[in-house]
């Protein structure tokens, strides 16, 4: 008789599933996400002279019926304003005739943001009479006028005598149809350091829904609280 066939080998054993990873849960001390900022508006005036200037962006005054009693005429000139190894020179200036000018410059209809940081570097003349600023005026200002259209000053520098202010600091004020001219409250805080205006400045201004706050070269002279309601 033929032999018997051997026996069939035992099949393998089905795999093994395989094992999910482990679940992980973020670790409650993980750092926050750190928020990135994006330029909605900058401008580093490159460029040689007054026709450089970008006035795509910006606007040049020109009146002789300043609004705070001024004694200059704003004038858009290249006597008064130039552009110059990366800065832009706004120059007041007495003519032979004995009138006096002076350059503004505004972004009205052009740039409009509301919250974000307004920063510049900027170095003030330091002359005796001048108000050199870095302001911002709300866009609704011909529909409502001034102050109710609101002004935020991110820097003043008053070069004229007076008890409450001194010509060696810059000055930041807010102003609203509750408070202007008159009623303004100084805030406590601010800084007692007299300021080199034969040197740049940074100044700088953080707007948020809830409040203001003021910087002078990277240290936060006073903010200002929104009020309920």
């Amino acid at each position: 008789p033929s032999p018997s066939p051997p026996p069939p080998s035992p099949s393998p054993p089905p795999p093994s599933p395989s094992r999910p990873p482990p679940k992980t849960s973020p670790s409650p001390f993980a750092p926050p996400m750190k928020a990135t900022r994006e330029y909605l508006f900058r401008d580093d005036f490159d460029g040689t002279g007054f026709e450089a200037l970008n006035r795509s962006t910006w606007n040049v005054e020109a009146t002789c019926d300043p609004d705070n009693n001024e004694l200059q005429c704003y004038v858009d000139s290249p006597e008064n304003i130039e552009l110059r190894d990366g800065m832009l020179h706004t120059t007041a200036r007495k003519d032979s005739d004995g009138r006096i000018t002076s350059g503004r410059l505004t972004t009205q209809g052009k740039v409009e943001i509301e919250y974000g940081r307004w920063e510049a570097r900027l170095k003030v003349p330091g002359n005796l009479g001048t108000w050199p600023a870095f302001w911002t005026l709300g866009n609704d200002i011909g529909n409502v006028s001034w102050p109710a259209c609101g002004e935020i000053d991110i820097m003043e520098n008053f070069q004229r005598p007076s008890p409450d202010r001194s010509g060696e600091s810059f000055y930041s004020v807010a102003h609203s149809a509750k408070h202007s001219w008159g009623t303004n409250t100084a805030l406590p805080g601010g800084y007692s350091e007299a300021l080199d205006l034969t040197q740049f400045h940074r100044v700088r201004m953080d707007w948020s829904p809830d409040k203001l706050e003021f910087f002078v070269d990277g240290k936060r002279t006073w903010h200002l609280d929104r009020s309920p309601g």
